[in-house]
């Protein structure tokens, strides 16, 4: 979640996710399993084609298919 508010930190629903989440940590409750839809919301490497995602990409490259945008994440996130 931290990775993704560090790429996208005004999206809400990742930010709303987030605060949940902290707070069912908080209460030592569980978090896991998810629900594939706010998975596919709040996980960046299954939203290669958002547009959000795809701007924020292009202020530092500019890369046309989703498997580069796939791979260019992959890289930030291995030096996260």
């Amino acid at each position: 979640m931290k990775f993704a508010l560090s790429i996208l930190p005004h999206d809400s629903f990742i930010n709303e996710y987030y605060r949940k989440v902290n707070e069912l940590r908080v209460k030592k409750q569980m978090t896991l399993p998810v629900i594939l839809k706010n998975e596919r919301r709040n996980n960046l490497f299954l939203r290669t084609e958002d547009i959000d995602l795809i701007n924020e990409i292009n202020k530092e490259t500019i890369l046309q298919q989703p498997e580069e945008r796939f791979a260019w994440l992959r890289s930030k996130k291995d030096t996260f």
